[in-house]
This record gives structure tokens, sequence and C-alpha cells, in this order.
């Protein structure tokens, strides 16, 4: 998935698009999703022309993953292009380079001009250095700050996911997010009515916690044994809150296969590990299994309190 907005618009959608799974045992991948409405006028925001760009356009498109996208003295940086007087289409171009904002200062979104030769209503341009965006601070209310941008929760660490910053009502920047390190067993830690989920982290060695309104993929879906894998994709919002998307818990989220994932029961492991052979209980007839068990060998430190996942 590029981050180049020329040919669309990127949406992060409710149910959170997790990883493509196949059957085998290669490792999961985040999936992204290109807005099926990519040419809706949505506030002042307007789409980049579905074409190419011209010779001698004042800020010609390029993508952020090739570093040889731009010639010297330039970087390629989100732009906020205006079109007319009131409206302004977002995408990434090459700009002249300059002394940027690192890795956590604090920013103004699309807080810089940029003047060009040939620019009829005038552009603003990120602040942050290449690799970063200016996106709401989750540890700072009110506060903007420099964060890394990504394409996939790989891009990101253990104690981090890929998630999208919305600039608009059809367009979100993905960067990289700490764990909400929300309580998964008693379904604390989150605001309003989302409930809190995992999801594998980074180098999905392990789980982190994130909190998320319930999407389920079918309406009144989401029950412990029901499906939240649509299209190739894992969706962890689509579990009622108490269940988790989530794949084998005996081993690692990289050696899933699509078939092991499903919406599983959180459990205590306090008062629900080991075999539930009477019917009752969180696990029904299956066990408990405690995530935080080191003989996993799980990746846990964005989890102040590991949970129990249902086998």
């Amino acid at each position: 998935m590029s981050l180049n907005l020329m040919r669309g618009v990127l949406a992060i959608p409710l149910l959170l698009l997790l990883a493509a799974c196949g059957d085998g045992d290669a490792t999961p991948t985040d999936a992204g999703s290109d807005a099926a409405d990519a040419g809706r006028d949505t506030g002042i925001f307007v789409p980049r022309r579905d074409s190419s760009v011209p010779v001698g356009d004042p800020i010609p498109d390029c993508d952020t993953t090739d570093p040889l996208a731009c010639g010297a003295g330039q970087k390629c940086d989100w732009v906020l292009r205006f079109v007319t007087a009131e409206s302004a289409s977002v995408y990434t171009g090459c700009v002249e380079e300059r002394a940027e904002r690192e890795r956590g200062v604090p920013c103004v979104q699309f807080g810089r001009a940029v003047e060009a030769d040939g620019l009829e209503f005038g552009a603003l341009i990120d602040p942050c250095a290449e690799g970063l965006f200016c996106a709401p601070d989750p540890t700072v209310r009110g506060l903007m700050t420099c964060q890394p941008l990504c394409e996939s929760t790989r891009d990101c660490g253990a104690d981090s996911y890929c998630a999208g910053t919305p600039i608009s009502d059809s367009i979100a920047v993905p960067v990289c997010q700490p764990s909400d390190d929300c309580d998964a067993i008693a379904q604390s830690g989150c605001g309003g009515t989302d409930a809190c989920y995992l999801r594998p982290n980074g180098p999905y060695d392990g789980a982190l916690s994130v909190c998320l309104p319930h999407s389920p993929i079918t309406a009144g879906g989401g029950a412990p044994g029901d499906p939240c894998v649509s299209g190739g994709a894992q969706y962890i919002s689509a579990c009622q809150p108490g269940a988790v998307c989530w794949g084998n818990p005996r081993i690692t989220p990289d050696l899933w296969t699509g078939s092991d994932i499903r919406c599983r029961s959180y459990c205590d492991p306090l008062t629900d590990l080991g075999d539930d052979d009477a019917g009752t209980g969180a696990c029904g007839t299956g066990q408990c299994v405690w995530l935080g068990d080191p003989d996993l060998a799980l990746n846990n430190s964005a989890l102040t309190r590991p949970p129990g996942v249902c086998d």
C-alpha cells in the first residue's frame, strides 16, 4: 500500500483492518483499504485529479515509499494544495527540503506555507521531517507532535500499531500509535462506548490493547466462535466486547493461519485456567490460556495485565 493519494483516498474503517491471512503459515501483513468513494467532495477537500501530473506542475506528485521520488534538495511531503479559493486537495508532492521538526516535537498540522512558481491559490505542507506526520499526540490531550508514518503495523514497534489520523471526513493518514493498555478482562480503560480489544504488536510476536467501538461484520455478529476475518483480512473490532479476534493463543501471531482466527472469549487467568470439562465458565469445554505465561514466549511488554484467551 503506497501512501500516495493521487489516485485515491486512504480511509481507515471502524472495523479496524488488521491482517491479511492466507491458508498457509505465511506471516500476516496489515491490509489497507482505498476508499470506494474517493471521488466524493467532502468539506473543503476534493480529490487529486486522476491523471498523470503534467510537465511543469509546480508541486508534482510523488510516492513516499520511493527514496528517489524527488530531486536534489527536495523531499516528498504531505501537501494541502488549494485548487480554488475554497477547495483543496491533499496528496504527497515534491517540495523544497528545509530544517524539519523531528519525532515528538510539537507541530501544527499543515502549518508551513510553501511557495512555487505557478501556484495560483497557494499550498501548505506538513512541517515534520520525512517519515513523520503532524498528528494528535495520544499522550497529551490537545497537543500535536511529529509521529512516525506507517504502511502497516509491522512498521511500528512492539508497543504501537498503525492506525489512521483523520484530516477530513474521507482522508486519514496512517501513523504509529501506542497501545491504549486497557484492561480486556474488566473492559475498563476506554472512554465512551469503546471496548478493549487485543491486537498483535508490530513484530507480531505478542499483544497490545486498543480501544475501539464494536463494529460487527454482519448484524448481530461477533459472538465467541463467529468469524472475524472477511475478504482475507482480520477485523479486530468485529467481536463483541468481552471477546477477541485471535488465533491459536498457544503460539505467536506470526505463526497463525487463517483457519486459526475467530472470535474467542477472554478469560480470567486467576479463575479460569485449565480444563473446564463441565462445560461451564468463560471457556465452556475449552481451556483458558494465559497470554502472560512465560512458556508461551509472547512479547506482552505493552500490556500491564495480559488476559487469558479461550482455546
